[in-house]
């Protein structure tokens, strides 16, 4: 497909999927870019060496490894209906990715459903903060009029994020310990410059 065809989501995230935007944070330089096809290895390194206590409350029960089928979802995103954004840094001379974030596209409701996790030693460093935020530019590019997920009530830290940069907090239909947040995505405050300037030019 040549550029040319492309809408401006479509051509952003083909600029974020050659390349990265680069976010110093307290311990070392972090790169966040789109997953690419052969990021399956990595991802699945990130979810293996996670706690189970990250593990739960990204997945809601204790997962080890993901499915081949969760790895394809991952790794073959599309702005408009799939999208994950990886964060990695250099250990022992290699790359290693330390956070993911994603979301996936609810059919015809025009809202997206965001999922997110950090390594437990990256965890407190601001990469969450950024996943989500970078996670937000691509969504509202594609034309998305919102993002929600489920998050669980113990998480408190991840809510307390969650607030501060203005997603909801509500009660959940499921129960107490579960929490919906949610965020419109219409307007939002912080500006794409570093991802937009990535996408080919029409």
């Amino acid at each position: 497909m040549s550029q040319t065809s492309l809408s401006s989501a479509e051509r952003l995230f083909v600029g974020v999927a050659e390349q990265e935007v680069e976010v110093v944070v307290i311990k070392a330089a972090v790169s966040i870019r789109a997953a690419r096809q052969n990021d399956g290895p990595a991802i699945q390194a990130l979810v293996s060496g996670l706690s189970l206590k990250s593990r739960y409350y990204r997945f809601f029960f204790p997962i080890h490894t993901l499915s081949d089928e969760m790895l394809a979802r991952f790794t073959h995103a599309y702005p408009e209906s799939e999208v994950t954004l990886l964060a990695y840094a250099e250990q022992d001379g290699r790359e290693v990715v330390v956070g993911m974030a994603n979301y996936v596209v609810e059919a015809k409701s025009g809202k997206a459903e965001y999922a997110i996790v950090v390594a437990d030693a990256w965890q407190k460093q601001g990469i969450a903060s950024r996943l989500i935020k970078n996670l937000i530019c691509i969504a509202s590019t594609a034309g998305l009029e919102a993002m929600y997920g489920d998050v669980l009530a113990e998480n408190t830290g991840m809510l307390r994020l969650l607030n501060k940069l203005g997603f909801s907090n509500d009660a959940h239909s499921d129960g107490a310990y579960l929490r919906s947040t949610s965020k419109s995505l219409e307007i939002y405050p912080w500006k794409c410059a570093e991802w937009l300037k990535l996408a080919p030019a029409a």
